[in-house]
């Protein structure tokens, strides 16, 4: 089998997988058979599409003649993390406090109501 009818049939796989399924969904609704009897038929199906040549090809064929990889180092693009006793390392700085709710203890709390809805036919 050439590269050309090998990608046909791999184009071709899911919408037959697809009809297969439909087709066993309305033999359900349509005839006595029900899908828990009818399943098989779509694994029979795949493996008639494996066979034919909707599979991936053996990874030996692919790369027999290929040069072999380069090993390369790309250079890192994130600097290292700093850690303490590290040069150029510094302890984070402390959080900051929370703001008190009010000003002082003497102060009453502000009024937190919200205003009335507005009269009919009145503006804000």
């Amino acid at each position: 089998m050439n590269d050309q009818s090998r990608q046909l049939v791999r184009a071709a796989t899911g919408p037959i997988i697809l009809i297969t399924l439909g087709t066993l969904f309305a033999l359900e609704k349509f005839t006595p058979y029900r899908f828990g009897q009818t399943w098989p038929v779509l694994l029979i199906i795949i493996g008639f599409l494996r066979l034919l040549g909707g599979g991936r090809p053996h990874p030996a064929r692919k790369w027999r003649n290929a040069p072999p990889a380069q090993q390369t180092n790309p250079r890192n693009p994130f600097p290292p993390i700093p850690q303490q006793g590290r040069p150029g390392w510094r302890p984070a700085p402390p959080p900051a406090p929370p703001p008190p709710p009010y000003r002082t203890a003497s102060e009453p709390m502000p009024d937190m109501t919200p205003p009335p809805p507005p009269r009919p036919g009145e503006r804000r």
